[in-house]
């Protein structure tokens, strides 16, 4: 009798976790499907990115990587709009961040979280254009925090990412953008 007890246990404790993970699962697919249409990909003349929207006036930020040199920038919103326009209202080329602006009014956006707040070991969602491929997802967690010499905080993150995802944007569990893809380490120090 103790061993039929025990299995039951064992069953209930199986089935908790995998309640566990479908709500995870479902939390996320929320969150890709409120903020997708706020995630856009930055097509230049010599290559693309990925960017989003932080004002509903057509506000755009990226990386100034996608954008430096660029004679033209075109900027495609998830429902296959394209502006052909983009204008660049600022940018920090040490810290990899390009502010654009296209002419569009009432877009969605993405609400910016507080990356101060970020630990290592939480979950994050990074959403981008890797390879031209737009909406692509990635999930990982932030396995590292670092400071670089010039004093710029990164958080390290085991999210997949390819060339194209530049300028997107990763998310926490609420869906708050806390950081921008802008580099990836490949072999030395950072």
């Amino acid at each position: 009798m103790l061993l039929i007890l025990l299995t039951v246990q064992v069953l209930l404790i199986h089935d908790t976790r995998a309640a566990t993970q479908n709500s995870t699962d479902a939390s996320w697919v929320k969150i890709i499907q409120s903020v997708s249409s706020a995630i856009v990909v930055i097509e230049t003349d010599s290559g693309l990115g990925s960017g989003f929207f932080v004002q509903s006036n057509g506000t755009i930020i990226t990386n100034d990587h996608v954008i430096r040199d660029a004679t033209e920038i075109t900027v495609r919103l998830s429902n296959g709009e394209a502006y052909r326009r983009a204008y660049v209202l600022s940018k920090d080329e040490m810290r990899d961040i390009a502010i654009l602006r296209i002419e569009a009014s009432d877009v969605p956006t993405l609400k910016l979280g507080n990356s101060s707040q970020s630990k290592v070991g939480e979950e994050v969602l990074l959403i981008g254009a890797p390879r031209g491929l737009e909406q692509t997802v990635s999930n990982g967690i932030i396995s590292g925090i670092r400071t670089l010499d010039d004093g710029t905080r990164v958080l390290q993150t085991t999210a997949a990412a390819s060339p194209g995802s530049s300028g997107g944007p990763l998310l926490d569990r609420t869906g708050n953008v806390v950081g921008i893809l802008t580099f990836s380490l490949v072999t030395g120090k950072i």
